[in-house]
């Protein structure tokens, strides 16, 4: 049995994501599908939603079918990615928080999360301007909790960037002190990272954008 998500859920998912396929950007026959979850286990959280067209949205069901062998062309993580980076540098922050959320999503399922916590960071940086604070912070956990549970997998230079993109978080909500502390613990892991893995054109941007 299928458990739907709260119709009120639905609506600001489709509202804050303008009714967008995070895949192809159509408008027409979009609805919300489902990140993480097991929507046959319990109620899907808004944060875990995003929005496909029914294209994709059925390419997503049908893949995890025994006659499927995988995702079409149209999933790869890392094409998803590089599209939310010209989104992000277009200023189209909710088009570009999508694909990162998918990215990560479809990287840590393929079990490669490294990657999949450089796309959470990323998408921390598209959401930040949105002032969505709800999203960010289930974002943020979601970055904690692959650092913590695929400690092994993830090298020192993504640990210390999702501590400054964190860091920054913290100053946004007036947090100052917690900011102060996860600033430092920051500079504590960049001492072990021999190059800045963070693009600096991006990282440019991010600060004329947020101030």
């Amino acid at each position: 049995m299928r458990i739907e998500p709260y119709e009120r859920d639905k609506r600001l998912v489709l509202e804050r994501y303008q009714r967008t396929c995070a895949i192809c950007g159509a408008q027409e026959g979009v609805d919300v599908a489902h990140l993480y979850e097991d929507a046959t286990i319990r109620r899907t959280p808004s944060d875990k939603l995003i929005v496909l067209c029914s294209k994709h949205n059925q390419a997503q069901v049908r893949s995890h079918g025994e006659l499927v062998s995988g995702l079409p062309g149209s999933f790869d993580p890392a094409v998803l990615q590089a599209q939310g980076r010209v989104q992000y540098r277009e200023g189209n922050f909710p088009l570009s928080y999508a694909k990162a959320r998918l990215a990560a999503y479809l990287f840590e399922t393929s079990t490669r999360y490294s990657e999949a916590l450089d796309c959470l960071i990323e998408a921390i940086s598209a959401i930040r301007p949105l002032r969505w604070g709800d999203w960010l912070a289930e974002t943020a956990l979601e970055a904690e909790r692959v650092c913590i549970q695929r400690g092994p997998d993830v090298g020192p230079g993504l640990r210390w960037l999702f501590l400054d993109r964190l860091s920054l978080v913290l100053y946004d909500y007036s947090r100052w002190g917690e900011s102060v502390e996860v600033l430092l613990a920051s500079i504590s892991i960049s001492s072990r990272v021999q190059s800045n893995p963070y693009n600096p054109r991006q990282r440019e941007l991010d600060r004329a954008n947020l101030g």
